[in-house]
């Protein structure tokens, strides 16, 4: 109501004043006056024109008396214009800014969802821990019942130990009696130790059961020569020195006849035997086999080479004993004296020139120098020598 109130005032002012200007031109033209030397026609329309300014000086400073926006937008239109221009550029940034805020509560809205499902499956697990940690309680308790019992069977296994510690100590001094007992006999009154082949010998499996017999008869009593000769005998029997039982001799018959080819018939002695005692033997066969392919190892040893030659010397032949152990006990034909490896002259020497040539510790193998069976024999050996440190 103010705004119309103010439009109708400015009109009313205006009418009066455009009233007023046309009196006065209509006077000047009947009276034809002239102001600063113009033509009376002139003079009018200078009167009209000045009554057009006065009405719209009227208007504008009855305007700008009357409001305070008219003041404004007349005198701070560019101030104001700065401003609202800075005011939208401030809510562009501040939409832009609402605009994020809007996508960043969005990732939070998202995230809060994701972490409750987190919250969620740490409470199911929390659930299941709690469930085990009960188990774990149980099994604690148990444990610990478990534990007393323990202690329990502790103290009477430890009055077992001191009833143990006591026997063995009588043990101990029974034993040290039977040491003294030992060493007082002599090693040339042992005519074999226990396990000690006899004799052995290679046998075809091929032949007439009545033929096997007879070998093993003459081959018991090739054994029986050499333990005579060893001074060992059966009291009452000058001729007679071993004792086997005879269920052992024909098993042995039996397993012989249906190898169907080559085998080992070895004769052991069961216990030491000493002179003038008979010998406790049995008979072991062993069927024809592949014992070494060529170039497999059969034993190794480790030997330093800076300890000079005569002990490398031993150290090797130490190393051949050990394959000799080692193929007699996978069942190998053996010699009178035991023996079923060799190896040559040239080979030993060139193994224990390589091992003092390294000066320091080595691997020395004895390999099969070709295919061994048990029962074509002999063992040959072949040395390969190499660092300690492969």
């Amino acid at each position: 109501m103010y705004g119309l109130g103010l439009v109708l005032m400015l009109v009313v002012i205006g009418g009066i004043i455009a009233f007023i200007g046309d009196r006065i031109g209509m006077k000047i033209g009947k009276k034809r006056l002239s102001i600063f030397g113009l033509r009376p026609k002139h003079t009018s329309m200078l009167i009209t024109v000045i009554t057009g300014i006065v009405v719209a000086a009227t208007s504008v400073l009855v305007m700008s008396i009357v409001s305070q926006d008219v003041r404004t937008a007349l005198f701070r239109m560019h101030e104001i214009q700065t401003t609202l221009a800075s005011t939208q550029d401030q809510l562009s940034t501040a939409f832009s800014q609402l605009t994020a805020k809007e996508e960043e509560l969005i990732k939070g809205e998202t995230r809060v969802k994701e972490l409750q499902g987190e919250i969620d499956h740490l409470t199911s697990q929390i659930d299941g821990l709690s469930t085990e940690l009960a188990k774990v309680q149980k099994e604690r308790e148990k444990a610990r019942e478990d534990k007393e019992k323990l202690e329990e069977e502790s103290k009477a296994l430890e009055t077992l130990i001191g009833d143990l510690t006591k026997e063995a100590n009588e043990l101990y001094e029974f034993i040290g009696l039977m040491r003294k007992f030992l060493e007082g006999l002599q090693l040339s009154d042992i005519t074999y130790r226990s396990e000690e082949i006899i004799l052995a010998k290679v046998m075809d499996g091929k032949a007439e059961a009545g033929t096997i017999r007879e070998e093993i008869s003459v081959f018991l009593q090739q054994a029986n020569k050499l333990a005579l000769g060893r001074k060992a005998s059966i009291e009452g029997s000058e001729e007679e020195a071993i004792i086997f039982f005879m269920d052992n001799l024909e098993t042995i018959t039996e397993k012989i006849a249906q190898a169907e080819g080559p085998v080992v018939v070895r004769l052991v002695s069961a216990t030491n035997a000493f002179v003038g005692q008979p010998v406790y033997a049995y008979l072991q066969i062993f069927e024809n086999k592949l014992l070494f392919k060529e170039g497999q190892v059969v034993a190794e040893r480790i030997i330093d080479g800076s300890m000079g030659q005569d002990l490398i010397q031993d150290e090797l032949m130490n190393l051949l004993m050990a394959a000799n152990d080692e193929a007699t006990r996978l069942g190998m034909v053996t010699d009178i004296e035991g023996r079923v490896g060799q190896v040559s002259y040239t080979e030993f020497n060139m193994a224990k020139s390589q091992i003092v040539n390294y000066g320091e510790k080595v691997r020395v193998l004895a390999v099969a120098a070709h295919d061994t069976w048990n029962t074509k024999p002999p063992l040959k050996i072949a040395f390969k020598v190499e660092s300690a440190s492969n």
